[in-house]
């Protein structure tokens, strides 16, 4: 129990030091000149940065509307599995979330094919014809 004890308190007295050190080490922010999803480099950032990078003002907008419709009908159908008191219940408000995510997935690479296109026809094909699966050439 004693060297528990000791352990948690040397536990707790050496977590803010660790805290501090970490904040040293934080990267600095991007100009705020830059567009925040365009300066990401790599990945689904890179990605996206150039999908939105071509849009409009307004499709932007649109689509960030479209994407918090759907992020909060996840975390409303995530409410209400977790409060269901019954088993069925909950199994078909699973049901009604997984039809929800196939749904978005399907619009997503639907979406994905119409920007490969698109850049296939303006001469921005990828190297060696590869096809890109979630912001990464497919291997």
């Amino acid at each position: 129990m004693k060297t528990s004890l000791k352990c948690i308190a040397a536990a707790l007295l050496i977590s803010p030091i660790c805290s501090i050190g970490l904040a040293e080490e934080q990267t600095p922010q991007p100009p705020s000149g830059q567009h925040q999803m365009g300066a990401m480099k790599g990945g689904m950032g890179g990605m996206m940065g150039g999908m939105m990078g071509s849009m409009t003002e307004e499709q932007r907008e649109q689509h960030i509307r479209q994407a918090q419709d759907h992020m909060l009908k996840m975390h409303e159908l995530m409410n209400q599995i977790l409060a269901a008191k019954d088993d069925k219940e909950r199994e078909r408000l699973k049901e009604e979330q997984r039809k929800l995510m196939r749904e978005h997935h399907k619009q997503h690479q639907e979406m994905m094919q119409q920007h490969m296109q698109q850049m296939r026809q303006h001469g921005g094909s990828m190297q060696g014809g590869q096809h890109m699966q979630h912001g990464t050439p497919a291997q």
